[in-house]
């Protein structure tokens, strides 16, 4: 596999991959020739399944419970709505927080599962803001959007959630295009 070094970073929305190998076609003469061929693809970012989305969303609402229902007996809340709102402050600190820190949350580090933007970077206090804040937008149109395994607060903030183990390889597509384009051989 090579590559050409960078002139400007691309988003990862726009890269292209180009794969050049060679393609082997049986003749008349029945003997087998090596035609060079070239194919360009919009790159994919291997993004997580919505099943693995799913459990790390479990840890994590775990968590924020737990934090929650220990706030809420210190200060003796009893009204439904007082709860409501300091589940609703606890996930958004603890979002904002961990995914700026670290780009991933307690179920996210339990998975091996990351958080970053359109250039592989981490997403930052900014961005893990917006998609906390994002989370609490009614989930029903969220069920709807399934495209790449991304849901709205992933398009809505230009990021995405990688496995860990992914994200060497997304950041030489970024790092080595040039213009948008990754040069792949596979000869």
């Amino acid at each position: 596999m090579t590559s050409t070094a960078t002139s400007s970073r691309i988003p990862l929305s726009e890269i292209k991959i180009i794969s050049r190998s060679f393609k082997s076609i049986r003749n008349q003469a029945g003997t087998m020739e090596e035609f060079p061929r070239e194919e360009i693809v919009n790159y994919r970012v291997p993004t997580v399944s919505y099943r693995r989305r799913f459990v790390y969303y479990g840890i994590d609402m775990l968590f924020i419970a737990i934090n929650t229902l220990c706030y809420s007996i210190y200060f003796k809340f009893s009204e439904p709505v007082t709860f409501i709102v300091a589940y609703v402050f606890f996930s958004l600190i603890y979002y904002t927080l961990l995914e700026g820190l670290f780009s991933s949350t307690m179920g996210k580090f339990f998975l091996n599962v990351v958080v970053i933007d359109e250039y592989a970077n981490p997403i930052g206090f900014k961005k893990a803001f917006l998609r906390a804040f994002c989370r609490f937008i009614p989930s029903i149109p969220t069920l709807f959007y399934r495209k790449h395994n991304r849901l709205l607060h992933d398009v809505w903030t230009s990021t995405y959630v990688i496995n860990k183990s992914d994200l060497k390889h997304i950041k030489e597509k970024v790092d080595h295009s040039i213009d948008g384009v990754y040069t792949y051989n596979e000869f």
